[in-house]
């Protein structure tokens, strides 16, 4: 797949993730760029169950890819807020559906452990976090599946 230019990388995976939730028979609508936090809406069809995800995308060509997120993501722990981390080196996008529980909770332990290794080096501290890092290793195989999101307690559109 051609790289895109870095300012589309962001809307291009909220697209795939919303059409790949579409495709599945779910109402699936992209927020605007400026909604904090919220990339796409998922609602059954009498709007009375929600789930609300935040896209990551990455392009760069890498064994592991990676995405950044920012401190907000150490403390948010919604079972209705997901982390879709979406990964278009390939011509086929691949999708890792990570609960915001588990994304908090690795992030927060591996931000951790940075600036205690920062401290000891006397370098200088990165705020971004990152998924997943050097420091300890997310098993990403098993968010690949789009059934994480629990949609089956919606119904189908």
């Amino acid at each position: 797949m051609q790289k895109i230019d870095k300012s589309l990388t962001g809307s291009a995976g909220v697209h795939f993730v919303v059409a790949e939730l579409s495709r599945m028979g779910y109402i699936a609508l992209p927020t605007v760029r400026n909604t904090k936090g919220i990339d796409v809406i998922i609602t059954n069809p009498d709007f009375s169950k929600t789930i609300v995800i935040q896209v990551k995308t990455c392009q760069k060509p890498r064994k592991r890819p990676h995405w950044l997120l920012n401190e907000k993501a150490d403390k948010i722990k919604s079972r209705n807020f997901f982390y879709v981390l979406v990964d278009i080196m390939k011509n086929n996008p691949d999708y890792y559906i990570v609960p915001s529980k588990i994304v908090a909770d690795y992030v927060r332990t591996t931000h951790k452990m940075h600036v205690r290794k920062v401290k000891r080096n006397s370098g200088k501290k990165r705020t971004m976090r990152k998924i997943p890092n050097k420091y300890k290793s997310i098993d990403l195989e098993k968010y690949k599946k789009w059934e994480i999101l629990r949609l089956d307690r919606f119904g189908k559109a």
